[in-house]
């Protein structure tokens, strides 16, 4: 539901209490140390918080250790069976089944692999599914959050043609999706873009043709559709993370190859915004690098860099971490009070940004309730001279308070439970840094309540600039 309604401009005006120039997105250094090595597979494990990396390769001696970032460090992990030693591993966290898996990869200078494994965090279990992939390193991998499957293309394989092939793991087996579009490629990037609801590719390297990719893939589950070039010319091995919470997918970096031309190592931020990239510039970025462990961090709304390695083979062991200098954050505060069927839930989707869609969903709902209400204010203290929290008993609702002053109310029609409520939030510098609240509320067909509700905790947001 996108409302772009009067009310909506209320809201605006009602927020616009401070004035600020528009924020820069930044590089900052986190560690100096520590950063695994380069050309392994890195995911972030979101149930554990933790940036989680493997193998990789430093000049021709191949790694099995499991190494993770806990937002201020590294530290090698010690488990009771891990994969074998190998470089070039395709890796993504599964967050229906809340693992971390890991395909295939090379070891030695002719080994090509072509297990699976999964990582809970404490040890790694090897699965054994009835088809698999044929043996590959240096294929992209990525979870597709909507449809719940890790989706994975390409790779470089024994016959030295590259592999074209798209395969999906649902937690149990592969299967075979597509063998012909795109192109065949090794050392390409693949996340999922949560605002646009697909899985987005990225560059890569033709073996046959002997040069990097500039090529923009689109997955949606059924086919793929080329959307164009980037902009930051062909290149392999680059950083390439989705930021939902600004609803942009950021690439960083990578390796320029052309036959027996000189590897160019990059060092370009671009941001796609599901219509075209555009270029972020800086004061500051880390030096020209690939093959990086790369990561979304949700707690600090930060992309996590770690390591990285030169053409010419030189391996870095710091970690950078990109993010804007004025984010949106969301915070909880107050009680709420529960629907016949348990508590009602209030969850961002998206943080707000100016520019950009502020998505929020109802939760928790009895399955017969037809209409929610989220409520948008510009206090959590005050509702006129009332102060909040301000108990609704005496409307016939005892237990539940109101958390947040009534400033634009906005109805939400419900379907099993669950309700989506999106606004796009106008592009006002006055708007970054000011603080809102919201709280919902669901009627409850049920409820012996005199006034039949249900209530969320409240949120507090402060606007962000991308």
């Amino acid at each position: 539901m996108n409302l772009l309604v009067p009310s909506q401009t209320a809201l605006a005006l009602c927020l616009l209490t401070t004035t600020s120039a528009l924020a820069q997105v930044s590089w900052t250094l986190s560690s100096p140390t520590g950063a695994p090595r380069a050309l392994g597979g890195s995911a972030w494990d979101t149930a554990r918080n933790r940036l989680v990396a493997f193998g990789g390769e430093q000049g021709t001696t191949q790694f099995n250790q499991t190494t993770e970032w806990n937002g201020t460090a590294w530290a090698v992990v010690t488990t009771a069976q891990q994969p074998s030693v190998r470089r070039r591993p395709a890796m993504a966290y599964d967050a229906a089944r809340g693992v971390v898996v890991l395909f295939g990869g090379g070891a030695g200078t002719s080994t090509f692999l072509n297990d699976t494994w999964t990582y809970n965090g404490t040890t790694w279990t090897q699965r054994f599914p009835l088809t698999s992939p044929s043996t590959r390193f240096g294929a992209a991998m990525a979870y597709d959050a909507e449809r719940q499957v890790i989706v994975m293309h390409g790779g470089f394989v024994p016959s030295g043609q590259d592999s074209s092939e798209t395969w999906e793991w649902n937690g149990t087996t592969w299967t075979l999706r597509s063998s012909g579009s795109p192109s065949a490629r090794g050392a390409h990037r693949m996340t999922f873009d949560a605002a646009r609801g697909v899985v987005l590719m990225s560059g890569g390297y033709s073996t046959l043709a002997q040069t990097t990719l500039d090529e923009t893939w689109l997955w949606d589950g059924s086919a793929w559709s080329f959307v164009g070039t980037s902009g930051a010319g062909t290149l392999c091995d680059q950083l390439l993370v989705n930021d939902p919470h600004r609803q942009r997918v950021v690439m960083f970096g990578g390796l320029r190859l052309n036959g027996a031309q000189t590897p160019i190592d990059l060092n370009t931020t671009w941001e796609w915004d599901g219509a075209a990239w555009t270029q972020r510039t800086m004061a500051q970025v880390p030096p020209g690098r690939s093959s990086a462990a790369v990561g979304f961090d949700p707690t600090t709304g930060g992309i996590v860099l770690g390591g990285g390695v030169t053409g010419g083979g030189f391996q870095f062991s710091n970690t950078f971490t990109y993010r804007p200098t004025s984010p949106a954050a969301t915070t909880t505060f107050g009680t709420g009070c529960p629907t016949t069927t348990g508590p009602v839930g209030l969850t961002a989707r998206s943080l707000p940004y100016v520019g950009l869609n502020f998505d929020q969903r109802i939760t928790g709902a009895p399955a017969a309730a037809l209409l929610g209400i989220i409520v948008f204010g510009n206090s959590n203290t005050l509702w006129g001279a009332a102060p909040l929290p301000l108990s609704l008993a005496s409307v016939g609702a005892a237990g539940c308070n109101l958390n947040v002053s009534v400033d634009v109310p906005a109805t939400v029609p419900l379907g099993g439970g669950v309700g989506d409520l999106t606004w796009t939030l106008p592009n006002l510098p006055a708007a970054v840094g000011v603080q809102f609240f919201t709280q919902a509320f669901v009627f409850d067909p049920a409820s012996p309540l005199q006034f039949p509700i249900g209530a969320s905790v409240g949120r507090g947001f402060t606007i962000g600039a991308p």
